[in-house]
């Protein structure tokens, strides 16, 4: 089977692989991308089609149209060549499967990886009607949060779609061995409720828990006592700080699709017990109180209680960790890679 893959973010081709970059974000001649790795069947040539840097034009797509014409453009002219195409993302799906819908075509069959419910979810007619028109040439659907299955029921029932847990790289990220210093960790930028964040440390009593931010560089406000913020990071540095850390929290907002999951599996894999906000992104992938602990969204006072028992008791960081590990094992890259497999056979087969 030959694969034309689209992405949503820059790749890296390398001629030798490096282990300072994530398995997503880089094609190593000669060995098979991401999760393809995993996949069953070793005859599968997989090409990677990235988002097209140009100055501008680039900033456009991205901020204002919200979907890359060129990349589409790029893999709409190389179809044929292919037995499948798969996007991830509908920034890098959408204006393919429209470009396909107004010429009718079908072939190669085109699937969306579709981490963001497509228009976040929304109900809005006038967002659904260029989907729904774009969707008439899609093959199928894959996502990552069992909220989602209600949007695709209601909007694109003549779609397949398939519920298909993301999974994180368990080897890549594992326990470092680290011996755990005096902080606590938060990760990420996207949908992050840093507000409640900053609220929940005005709770806790001053200077007690210092909290390090990675990836975020600004936050709206002064900062309470105690609170670091690090931009970003190399991935071995990122991973160095988390191991490091006592316990990770990730405050999310409430949105009804996809995201976060990567930031909390990291994180468990690493072997971290983990302060996680009770949203649809996260639920499909945790058990309360046995290898995370929830919180309602945008509740500081639930929070800071969470965090300062756990602070108090690390002997349950310590458990809850080892727990997270396990769940993480299970909710593995492999895993994802063998369910995404399975329904593609389907698709092609049919």
């Amino acid at each position: 089977m030959k694969i034309l893959m689209l992405v949503n973010w820059k790749l890296n081709d390398l001629e030798h692989d490096r282990l300072d970059i994530q398995p997503p974000d880089k094609q190593v001649r000669g060995q098979p991308y991401w999760f393809f790795r995993y996949w069953p069947d070793p005859d599968v040539h997989v090409d990677v089609l990235d988002y097209s840097y140009f100055p501008g034009l680039h900033t456009v797509e991205k901020k204002y149209v919200k979907f890359y014409i060129l990349q589409s453009l790029r893999a709409f002219f190389r179809a044929s060549s292919y037995d499948l195409i798969i996007s991830h993302g509908a920034p890098s799906g959408v204006a393919l499967a429209m470009l396909r819908s107004i010429l009718g075509r079908k072939l190669p069959p085109h699937i969306i990886i579709d981490v963001g419910c497509f228009n976040g979810g929304r109900d809005k007619h006038a967002e659904l009607a260029p989907i729904r028109y774009s969707a008439r040439s899609l093959d199928g659907i894959i996502y990552h949060a069992s909220v989602q299955r209600d949007y695709y029921e209601r909007h694109l029932p003549w779609v397949p779609a398939r519920f298909v847990p993301f999974g994180v790289d368990s080897e890549f990220f594992q326990p470092a061995g680290e011996e755990a210093e005096d902080y606590v960790v938060a990760t990420g930028h996207f949908q992050r409720d840093y507000r409640t964040l900053m609220e929940t440390w005005r709770l806790l009593p001053a200077g007690k828990i210092r909290l390090k931010i990675l990836g975020v560089k600004q936050i709206q406000g002064n900062l309470p006592a105690g609170v670091e913020l690090i931009g970003w990071k190399p991935i071995q540095e990122f991973k160095r700080t988390v191991a490091r850390a006592r316990f990770v929290v990730l405050p999310l907002n409430y949105q009804k699709f996809a995201y976060g999951q990567m930031s909390l599996l990291q994180s468990m894999a690493m072997g971290k017990a983990v302060i996680v906000s009770r949203v649809p992104g996260t639920v499909n992938y945790v058990s309360e109180g046995k290898d995370a602990l929830m919180v309602e969204p945008g509740d500081a006072g639930e929070m800071a209680r969470q965090v300062e028992a756990l602070w108090d008791d690390p002997g349950r960081a310590v458990s809850l960790g080892k727990a997270a590990r396990e769940t993480a094992e299970r909710t593995s890259e492999a895993a994802m890679a063998v369910r995404i497999y399975e329904f593609v056979t389907e698709i092609v087969a049919g």
